[in-house]
């Protein structure tokens, strides 16, 4: 027990690191997930109105239902993702209290998982920025047809 007690701030702050990065994708995940949630009944909604005879509406309800499934794709990449960024910053956190407890030589698997969760995040972060970039596009094209 006195190898616990010897843990300095260090190596607390160390170990708090990755659960800190674990929320960060975790709050960003479940906002991806309302908004995924919403383009799903949006496309849902889409499909019941579908059954209507003016050739114009559907053919813009089909570019509308396209545009929605894109989206609700690049979403899921990007929540798939934050949690596989997530697993991974747990991952970092475990290997790197065993190392401190045990003294364990886990140091590189410690930075790989580390810089592994990075890289979802970062993944992750692309893939809402890429949905949130056709979101905008879309919105754009349709004011302006409007017009």
């Amino acid at each position: 027990m006195s190898d616990l007690t010897q843990l300095t701030l260090e190596n607390y702050q160390a170990i708090l690191a990755p659960f800190l990065m674990m929320t960060s994708a975790a709050t960003l995940a479940w906002a991806l997930q309302t908004r995924f949630s919403r383009i799903v009944q949006g496309i849902r909604s889409l499909v019941s109105d579908g059954s209507r005879d003016n050739i114009d509406y559907a053919s813009s309800l089909d570019k509308q239902i396209k545009n929605l499934t894109e989206r609700s794709l690049l979403l899921r990449n990007a929540i798939a993702t934050l949690y596989g960024s997530m697993c991974l910053s747990l991952l970092t956190a475990i290997l790197l209290a065993a190392a401190t407890v045990a003294s364990l030589p886990l140091a590189g698997a410690v930075i790989g998982t580390f810089l592994l969760s990075l890289v979802a995040l970062s993944l992750g972060l692309l893939f809402a920025l890429r949905e949130t970039t056709q979101h905008y596009v879309t919105l754009k094209e349709e004011i302006e047809h409007h017009s």
